[in-house]
């Protein structure tokens, strides 16, 4: 019997996680858990005005470390730019960020990392 055969369950150490140490949401905006508690989170940024604030999926518990925006820019249109901002966040709201297009009418993606 090989050494896992005798660990517990669970996500300390010396630890095997099981499956429900894995959440996941497949969606548009969506996330997904690591056993080390480690949460990453997508989605979709939608602008009327060149600043807006995204709600993320679900609020980090501890700590936003950083969010990357992308533009949702269609090929043969004006060049545009999307970038999130205060998104280093270790106390207060850890539930969203604010987003700045170039372009209004132009929104994007984001990825979050956090814990």
């Amino acid at each position: 019997m090989g050494e896992a055969a005798k660990r517990d369950v669970g996500t300390g150490a010396n630890q095997i996680p099981d499956m429900n140490s894995f959440a996941f949401l497949a969606s548009g905006s969506g996330y997904t858990y690591l056993p080390n508690g480690l949460i990453l989170q997508w989605g979709i940024i939608t602008t009327s005005a060149n600043e807006v604030t995204v709600t993320l999926p679900i609020i980090y518990p501890n700590a936003i470390l950083n969010v990357f925006a992308v533009s949702a820019h269609t090929p043969g249109n004006a060049t545009t730019s999307v970038a999130a901002f205060g998104t280093y966040i270790t106390s207060g709201v850890r539930g969203s960020f604010t987003a700045r297009s170039s372009i209004s009418t132009i929104g994007g993606r984001f990825l979050a990392i956090g814990y």
